[in-house]
């Protein structure tokens, strides 16, 4: 993997991480949204559920920050005891992973998380924002990720809602404008299928093909 390579596979990693990501079938006794597009109709109705607060995702993704750009795919667990990621390039090799989970072996000099890059040795940190900063250049909101993808505004956010649906069309955040473009369907909640972020010099762009909520 080249040096450039390596970059922006850190640079996307960084752009994406806001619980982590995992490669993991769902687990014994997990609730479940079905994958890929949704069944159901919710035209002139609101939803009436709230998005699930714990879940994994699969998604296609491209990523262009200046004259850079990346796509592949990620896949995303985001659980009580922690998080999960693995992004792999169009051809279908891991290109990362990192983890905080609690039930991983990630302890090591009292080290609370891990990041792997293809071809390297493990790195070890006390949270995945750290080992972030030491394969890209960017910083984004790390924390704030989960909400953006379920469409859920922080006490700082701004919306713009859809008028008969009442889902957010779109929300600035943390200087992020996130736009939803299409959402899943389903009869009681509707988690973003489409999404563009961006922010002056970059755009994240996401189709997200399976939500699954569980809650372990």
């Amino acid at each position: 993997m080249t040096g450039t390579a390596l970059r922006h596979s850190g640079l996307l990693l960084a752009l994406l991480l806001g619980g982590c990501g995992g490669l993991n079938q769902p687990k014994p006794g997990s609730a479940g949204l079905p994958p890929t597009q949704l069944p159901g109709q919710l035209t002139g109705q609101q939803q009436t559920q709230a998005p699930p607060e714990f879940w994994q995702i699969r998604s296609r993704l491209s990523v262009r920050h200046g004259e850079q750009a990346w796509s592949g795919s990620l896949r995303w667990h985001h659980l009580p005891d922690g998080n999960e990621i693995t992004i792999r390039d169009p051809i279908g090799r891991t290109r990362l992973r990192a983890s905080d989970l609690t039930d991983k072996n990630n302890h090591q000099n009292g080290a609370q998380a891990t990041l792997q890059l293809a071809g390297q040795p493990v790195r070890y940190g006390q949270n995945i924002q750290q080992l972030l900063s030491s394969v890209a250049d960017i910083y984004i909101p790390f924390k704030q990720f989960p909400r953006w993808l379920t469409a859920t505004p922080g006490e700082a956010s701004d919306i713009i809602t859809d008028p008969t649906s009442g889902l957010v069309k779109q929300m600035t955040d943390q200087g992020w404008t996130i736009t939803y473009q299409k959402y899943h369907r389903d009869s009681t909640v509707r988690l973003p299928r489409k999404l563009l972020i961006s922010n002056h010099d970059t755009e994240i762009r996401m189709v997200i093909s399976k939500w699954q909520a569980t809650t372990q």
